[in-house]
């Protein structure tokens, strides 16, 4: 039995959910979540603005932090855009 019950989406339609996965110690599905999480903790990721459709680097970042560890590496930097950018 999984450690976390849980019911069917109220969405569902009467559609059963093709598999439930476990996240218990040991189990692959944890393994395999914890090797996603490092690997996102350890890569930062850089985003545009997006301006009328267009990809813009202003140079001026800001940092995404990670949720539960707001002091560590960050997640992401994302530009910044000013008024004058937007108008540009």
């Amino acid at each position: 039995m999984p450690a976390v019950q849980y019911s069917e989406p109220a969405n569902a339609g009467g559609r059963k959910l093709v598999s439930k996965l476990s996240y218990e110690p040991g189990s692959d599905e944890r393994k395999l979540l914890k090797a996603a999480l490092a690997e996102m903790e350890s890569t930062v990721t850089e985003i545009p603005s997006i301006i009328n459709g267009k990809r813009i680097r202003t140079g001026h970042k800001g940092k995404q932090v990670n949720p539960w560890d707001r002091y560590g590496a960050p997640l992401a930097e994302y530009h910044q855009v000013d008024p004058k950018t937007i108008k540009a």
